[in-house]
């Protein structure tokens, strides 16, 4: 430096680089702002979510892309604008605007709600802009386009709703349990038949509503379903009240594709049970005499001929043939023969025992399988049966009186024969005591 203070020339040198130096730092520091801002702005009006900033007074200072195609305006028309009159389509803020509770309470909050003005759904969140200190200098709102995900929303709950319905509504009981038997969900029909009326269930174990048996039995079914991995049916008769139900019992897989639960669906059938054993009853039963007939003979008396057999027991097996049916027919007309078959079942229904098979096996043949009956014991079966059809000929004081010609065969366990063998013998013995009958009545 100069004695008069001012610079010397190297000095001046050495400040001018200096300078030059900080303004190409400056040039660059502006440089790397500039292409900072301009990245800033293009991911700014690059995101799909509409998003605005606006000040305390709730002015919009800036706006995206998405924001302005979603509000259908030019860049320049958002500037200016009060953000509730974007989002509320109102001239002041009402009180569940994210915005206005950010300035009264400094929560950050959403809210989800439909614009009529753009006849969508809109997510609306806010963000705080602060200072250095902590101070709320502006607010960014991110609205994102949810009538997608409401629609589907919407679809989903209208179809949990009829599923619900028909589960609710349904006639049939349906519940769900875990691998421990232990209940999910139960529906409102379930609920009724044990006796429940609210979600206690929840957690509790089947065997808190059963019996041991019913308990074990249940437990063995839903291990079944785990083990197989599919779902299977059974016919179960409840303990509680003796009806009949048949179950289908489905797994349910949790998203690892592991069986997690267990859905049952219990219909009740007792009533096609009961109209099943009607059917079977029929089907086994003479329609004229309600006696059985010949299937309901054949399916009874061998199970007792097997029975025998296995006990070592004898056994007496009885035919009747009804005598000069042909005649009544021919002379009085059908009505009046089938009232001799009637009245010939009622006499073997009264001379014989309730347990034992008796069976019309043809027009006028029956055969009669007394199960308990002792060797001894036929005599007197026969002198029951003379003296019902005595009885019963002086009550109808007919023209005509009903006679059997009966024949007897005898099961000797130690020879066992079949049943069509011992029918046979009576038969055949029947035919032997009905020749040297009168035929004309």
């Amino acid at each position: 430096m100069k004695e008069d203070g001012s610079k010397t020339n190297g000095e001046l040198m050495d400040e001018l680089l200096r300078l030059r130096r900080e303004n190409a730092e400056l040039e660059k520091a502006q440089a790397e702002l500039f292409f900072c801002r301009k990245e800033w702005e293009e991911t700014f009006d690059s995101i799909n979510d509409a998003i605005t900033v606006h000040d305390r007074n709730f002015t919009v200072l800036r706006a995206n892309k998405a924001a302005r195609k979603l509000f259908q305006l030019p860049p320049e028309g958002l500037s200016g604008q009060k953000c509730y009159q974007l989002f509320h389509c109102s001239d002041a803020p009402p009180e569940d605007c994210p915005c206005y509770r950010l300035f009264k309470t400094g929560v950050a909050s959403a809210v989800e709600k439909f614009e009529p003005r753009l006849g969508r759904h809109i997510e609306i969140k806010v963000f705080p802009l602060v200072d250095q200190i902590g101070e709320i200098l502006r607010v960014a709102h991110v609205v994102r386009d949810i009538t997608d995900r409401k629609q589907m929303e919407f679809k989903l709950k209208e179809s949990e709703d009829k599923y619900r319905s028909v589960v609710e509504t349904t006639d049939d009981s349906i519940y769900i349990v875990d691998r421990d038997c232990r209940y999910i969900f139960i529906n409102i029909k379930h609920l009724s038949r044990l006796g429940i009326s609210d979600d206690s269930y929840i957690g509790k174990t089947y065997g808190e509503y059963h019996t041991a048996e019913e308990t074990r039995w249940f437990t063995e079914s839903i291990q079944k379903v785990i083990d197989l991995g599919k779902a299977y049916h059974y016919e179960h008769t409840s303990k509680r009240d003796d009806n009949h139900f048949l179950l289908t019992l489905s797994p349910i897989r949790s998203g690892d594709g592991e069986i997690s639960a267990v859905s049952i669906i219990s219909k009740n059938i007792t009533e096609f049970k009961r109209m099943q054993d009607k059917l079977r009853i029929l089907s086994i039963t003479d329609d004229l005499t309600g006696l059985y007939n010949r299937r309901g003979f054949f399916s009874l008396s061998e199970h007792q001929l097997k029975l025998a057999a296995r006990m070592k027991k004898g056994l007496f097996l009885f035919y009747a043939d009804i005598d000069n049916l042909k005649q009544v027919n021919d002379k009085f007309g059908h009505i009046e023969g089938d009232q001799v078959v009637i009245k010939t079942a009622e006499i073997l229904r009264e001379s014989f025992r309730t347990s034992d098979i008796i069976a019309r096996i043809g027009g006028d043949e029956f055969v009669i399988f007394p199960v308990e009956a002792e060797e001894g014991a036929v005599d007197a079966i026969l002198g029951r049966l003379e003296t019902g059809i005595r009885k019963i000929n002086l009550e109808m004081n007919q023209k005509y009186s009903i006679s059997l010609s009966i024949g007897k065969a005898y099961y000797d366990p130690s020879k066992p024969c079949s049943i069509e063998e011992l029918l046979n013998q009576a038969d055949i013995a029947m035919y032997e005591g009905k020749s040297g009958k009168n035929k004309s009545i």
